[in-house]
């Protein structure tokens, strides 16, 4: 079983993102698009494994915790919502060794 974050960090890498341990924020990793010691991060991943299960409170957590810490997505606009902060969240798939990411939005109305 595939139980750390290496194949998240290897495909964000891939990516050509600059990724972090997030333990300062409670996260498994966070991301920078550029070198961590000239930019801001901009988001939090959170990783689950194959069939490990997720609670409704570690979103809610996930969410205000991004919050707090002012991950945001650039002025991202939809309709009536504005959204205030991102949370990603990585399901890794051990048996291929691939990841699919959902993003993980806190929405205030406009």
């Amino acid at each position: 079983m595939c139980r750390d974050n290496s194949v998240v960090y290897r495909d964000l890498s891939a990516k050509r993102l600059k990724v972090k341990d997030g333990m300062h924020y409670g996260a498994d990793l966070v991301i920078y698009e550029g070198d961590p010691r000239e930019c801001h991060s901009y988001a939090l991943i959170y990783v689950k494994h194959d069939g490990q299960e997720i609670p409704a409170q570690s979103v809610v957590r996930w969410t205000r915790v991004a919050a707090a810490a002012k991950k945001r997505v650039r002025n991202a606009k939809l309709k009536r919502f504005h959204i205030t902060s991102q949370a990603i969240l990585a399901l890794v798939d051990c048996a291929s060794a691939t990841v699919k990411y959902a993003s993980i939005d806190r929405l205030k109305l406009a």
